[in-house]
């Protein structure tokens, strides 16, 4: 369940790397000039959940974090760092960068913590830098099975 919401910052940030180029934007509007549609395959690689009271499941105030490794083609492109709170046991709030040669996407929203294969859901992309500087947009992550998940994000200039 935590790993769904991993998979949601990681879906942004792959997207981010499918597009990725190697200019970097010097003014301050995006180097995109139109919507872009980018998708990626991510593979959690780390996740560390801060069980304060030691219950071994998520509760309210809790938070974990978590790396995921994107991949295009069968290449890693970039990494995604994700860090969310409970603020309940089937919700929490996230945050995410999305780590590309090219710059950086970041966004944060309300993820559900129990998703399952299959199932979708989408987070807000909030900004960026470098060739993504001042993006927007949205990431729509489906689950896969085990550590693994589909992103489609959805870049607006």
């Amino acid at each position: 369940m935590l790993r769904r919401i991993i998979v949601v910052g990681a879906v942004a940030g792959a997207a981010v790397v499918a597009g990725a180029t190697t200019a970097i934007a010097t003014s301050s509007g995006p180097d995109i000039t139109r919507a872009e549609n980018l998708f990626f395959a991510a593979r959690t690689t780390s996740f560390i959940l801060a069980d304060v009271n030691n219950n071994h499941r998520p509760d309210p105030g809790e938070t974990f974090v978590l790396v995921d490794t994107l991949h295009r083609h069968g290449q890693v492109v970039g990494r995604n760092y994700i860090s969310c709170t409970f603020v309940t046991r089937s919700v929490t709030q996230c945050t995410y960068t999305v780590n590309l040669r090219a710059g950086k996407i970041s966004g944060n929203g309300s993820v559900p913590a129990n998703t399952r294969p299959g199932r979708s859901f989408v987070i807000p992309v909030t900004g960026g830098s470098g060739r993504f500087a001042n993006v927007r947009g949205d990431a729509r992550i489906t689950e896969g099975r085990g550590d693994l998940s589909t992103y489609r994000v959805h870049l607006l200039p």
